[in-house]
């Protein structure tokens, strides 16, 4: 296939990948090979040990999330890091909302609220985010200042401790040390999200 498999088809990668699986090679050889990453081909074994490569054939028919390629990818990480002004929003930070619009109006595709959220950490860009309460924010509470930005990233930090994050994760998602996250799980053990906040 080259070194342009980037440029090929997911539903071929993915037959590659089934390939590949069934043949007995490892997952990290299965990822270098049909350039997926590792939770996509550990999904895809799992799918195959449960029911065979067919189940894997099925997964587009019951309606994935559409995946972006990297051009669009790398859009959507530039337009996080940056101010919402530059794409016509207010706020010094993203509202998931405005994002799920923007991703929809730029690349055509529609995520679930829950499905931008989980790319943003993904990207380990939670900290851009503001979780406000109305999602239509006036001007004035559009400039947050930076303390209510960084009480927004330790109410996120506290959430993802209590879903169960590891504390190593956190601090890499969020961009604050781990001494910081630790901190902050030793305060919540303590006194709950409150003392956090």
């Amino acid at each position: 296939m080259g070194k342009q498999i980037d440029d090929v088809p997911l539903a071929r990668r993915r037959a590659l990948a089934a390939e590949l699986l069934s043949k007995g090679h490892g997952i990290s050889d299965v990822c270098r090979k049909a350039r997926l990453s590792l939770p996509t081909v550990s999904k895809y074994k799992d799918l195959i040990e449960r029911g065979g490569p067919e189940a894997l054939a099925r997964l587009r028919i019951h309606g994935n999330v559409p995946r972006l390629d990297d051009a669009s990818q790398s859009w959507l990480v530039s337009a996080i890091k940056h101010s919402p002004g530059l794409h016509g929003y207010p706020g010094p930070t993203w509202t998931i909302s405005q994002l799920r619009e923007l991703i929809f109006r730029r690349l055509g595709v529609q995520f679930s609220a829950s499905h931008v959220g989980h790319l943003v950490r993904g990207y380990g860009l939670a900290y851009r985010l503001t979780y406000s309460t109305s999602e239509k924010a006036s001007p004035a509470t559009a400039r947050k200042s930076q303390g209510d930005v960084q009480a927004a990233r330790r109410k996120t930090a506290a959430k993802m401790l209590l879903d169960g994050d590891s504390a190593e994760r956190v601090a890499k998602e969020l961009s604050i040390s781990l001494r910081t996250i630790e901190k902050y799980r030793s305060m919540i053990v303590a006194g709950g999200v409150r003392a956090v906040e």
